[in-house]
């Protein structure tokens, strides 16, 4: 049976595996954004016909979801990136991967969303500690006429201690987890 285990604790986890040279805070993240796709390939009904658009927050569960973007587009599978600003593109892992600038859009208040297409939400992880604002909101709030989501971690909004819900929150069809169940699931 797998333990289920808290926030702190997955912090230390991670930070373990990283200090210990098992693998880098790098090899992490590729990790979990290479199963998240394969997760998708294999689960999701006909793959290569469907659309995807993964959101990604400004921490590592929107890193994940950078490097989820980037093997869906290396298995052949229609994605897009959503990000929310173009500071997030200074990020380390657009040096190491190639991704399309044109498979690449920025949430604005006139972005339109597809019930029809699927969501991978890399918006928050299980480092939310505060109430969803501003444009965060406004996509959360949007993102519930959806109903083809895949959260990273924890659906974004809820607190990863308590499955609280931070006003604004995902309903995800499937949440993957990285590492162990969380006691918010």
């Amino acid at each position: 049976m797998n333990p289920v285990i808290s926030q702190k604790d997955a912090f230390a986890l991670d930070e373990f595996t990283i200090t210990s040279n098992y693998a880098s805070e790098a090899e992490l993240m590729d990790n979990a954004g290479r199963s998240i796709a394969q997760f998708i390939v294999e689960n999701i009904h006909n793959p290569f016909h469907q659309n995807f658009i993964v959101i990604a927050g400004p921490g590592n569960n929107g890193g994940d979801a950078i490097i989820c973007h980037y093997y869906l587009h290396h298995y052949g599978v229609s994605s897009q990136l959503l990000l929310f600003s173009k500071k997030q593109k200074e990020n380390w892992i657009f040096k190491q991967y190639s991704i399309d600038n044109d498979s690449i859009k920025f949430f604005t208040n006139e972005y339109k969303l597809d019930p029809e297409i699927w969501y991978v939400d890399g918006i928050f992880g299980i480092g939310l500690k505060r109430d969803i604002e501003g444009v965060y909101k406004a996509l959360l709030e949007r993102l519930s006429d959806c109903p083809k989501i895949i959260s990273i971690d924890i659906p974004s909004g809820v607190y990863c201690d308590t499955g609280l819900k931070a006003g604004s929150h995902i309903y995800a069809n499937a949440t993957l987890t990285m590492g162990y169940p969380k006691l918010g699931h």
